[in-house]
């Protein structure tokens, strides 16, 4: 029985760890896709951020795959498990990913993300006021250009985090299936 358990949690680790490297892999050629096709990546509405459909896509299949190779049994932690694993090496390795390519390759990344958001938040001054008060919208107007490579790359990835586990939950609960 504990040999066969840890066959599972080894079989487990692998096809998360397959699906998180490919899924990071897909995010960094979306990511950069968007930037050169002037659609800053964040600066993206929530509803078409594409980290909701590339890890749902991730996780969906990585723990359909463990759940056909576990003898078509899924418990609830297993799919919590591999769907952690998946979406924070994907968000780990995107964001590592971002902050590479924002300081060595593509250094306008952050000052084009710097520029298009005052210039958004300028153009909806009197809502953001309103939202905020003025005090924190010149405040925000003020830090925007003090912007790094790593603070976004941080951003990204403490972002990812509760998209992945809400998708997690959803699909675990979705394809759990206990043995007869």
């Amino acid at each position: 029985m504990a040999e066969k358990n840890a066959e599972a949690q080894t079989l487990l680790v692998r096809i998360a760890g397959r699906y998180g490297f490919y899924g990071s892999l897909v995010t960094m050629v979306a990511l950069v896709s968007l930037f050169y096709l002037n659609r800053h990546p964040y600066l993206i509405p929530f509803i078409f951020d594409l980290r909701i459909y590339l890890f749902a896509l991730f996780i969906f299949f990585s723990i359909k795959e463990f759940r056909i190779s576990n003898q078509n049994v899924l418990h609830f932690w297993q799919g919590i498990s591999i769907g952690l694993i998946t979406y924070v090496l994907i968000a780990f390795l995107a964001s590592i990913f971002i902050g590479i390519f924002a300081k060595w390759i593509e250094p306008t990344f952050v000052s084009e993300y710097v520029r298009l958001t005052i210039d958004n938040l300028s153009q909806n001054r009197e809502a953001m006021i309103a939202t905020l008060g003025e005090d924190r919208f010149n405040a925000v107007i003020k830090n925007l250009p003090s912007t790094t490579a790593g603070d976004l790359a941080f951003d990204y990835f403490l972002k990812s985090m509760p998209i992945g586990f809400i998708l997690t939950l959803i699909i675990s609960v979705f394809l759990r299936k206990q043995p007869n």
